[in-house]
């Protein structure tokens, strides 16, 4: 009995394998190539938001056997974001912000990424922040600007939490509250940020909320370095410059020169703020399969 159930069992296993296997070569079949193509353009033509916004990706990239054309992906985003689309309107808004196909104008970006920020989509509401922030096509509004990059951050946006931390850092917007930056520019560290890294490095050197130190200082500097940021080997050398030099991974502390003043600050401001996301929201390649509406 335990013989024929083991051989049972085998059998239900080599058919589903079948399955599994045939429906692979089904899918290869009619998703990938000029299959996927075709299929996507149909879907478009007959109205499909999430097909116009997968079309829209090709011809913003040059994917699937099209040529890259602005004027098409803005066309097939405008059509996507008309329906709710919410990724196709925050990319109709960077189409506008880089002037790609269409003429530069911060007053449709912002329309388009506001659009997709109220339906909750956290890059649209970072690029949202930012323009309160900056004034782009209205008067800057730093509360509208808090408000935008807190509820991206509470989302994950690293960009957005270190934003938010300046915000909180410098008192803009909202009473300033330096444990709270501090909270927020952890969390994009922890998402690799290199800007966040910088920022928390700043308030160590100015004891700004927090008790000076010049170690914590260069440790977050060192990493801000590390990742990339170009105003972090700024820092290094103002600690150097006060006397506080690097020897490879040891930190020699030394009496500071006289006439020392205290932080100056980098050339074109302190603190580091992300602008507005310009890049396009989607996989370099389209997915697989229509996302869903």
């Amino acid at each position: 009995m335990a013989l024929i159930e083991l051989i049972g069992l085998l059998v239900v296993a080599l058919l589903w394998y079948g399955v599994i296997l045939y429906s692979a070569r089904v899918y290869e079949r009619l998703f990938t190539g000029d299959a996927w193509r075709e299929a996507v353009m149909e879907l478009a033509e007959r109205g499909s938001a999430a097909a116009q916004f997968n079309l829209a990706l090709m011809y913003t990239h040059g994917q699937e056997g099209v040529t890259r054309d602005y004027a098409r992906a803005l066309k097939w985003f405008r059509l996507a974001a008309m329906q709710g689309h919410s990724r196709a309107q925050f990319n109709l808004g960077v189409m506008y912000i880089r002037g790609n196909g269409v003429k530069r104008s911060d007053r449709q970006a912002f329309r388009w990424c506001l659009r997709a920020a109220e339906q909750g989509y956290a890059r649209a509401q970072y690029n949202v922040g930012c323009m309160y922030y900056e004034g782009r096509s209205m008067e800057r509004n730093n509360g509208e600007a808090l408000k935008w990059f807190r509820l991206a951050a509470e989302q994950g946006d690293a960009e957005a939490q270190n934003n938010l931390g300046v915000m909180y850092a410098e008192g803009l917007g909202v009473e300033q509250n330096v444990p709270e930056a501090m909270k927020w520019y952890h969390r994009a560290i922890k998402q690799e940020d290199s800007s966040a890294p910088y920022n928390l490095a700043l308030l160590y050197a100015k004891g700004k909320g927090v008790p000076r130190d010049e170690m914590e200082a260069i440790k977050w500097f060192r990493l801000a370095a590390e990742k990339g940021e170009p105003k972090a080997q700024y820092g290094l050398a103002l600690m150097k410059e006060i006397g506080v030099p690097l020897r490879g991974d040891k930190v020699v502390k030394r009496k500071r020169r006289s006439g020392w003043r205290g932080w100056r600050g980098a050339p074109a401001g302190d603190n580091v703020v992300y602008l507005p996301k310009d890049s396009f929201s989607g996989p370099k390649r389209p997915a697989s399969k229509p996302d869903s509406d």
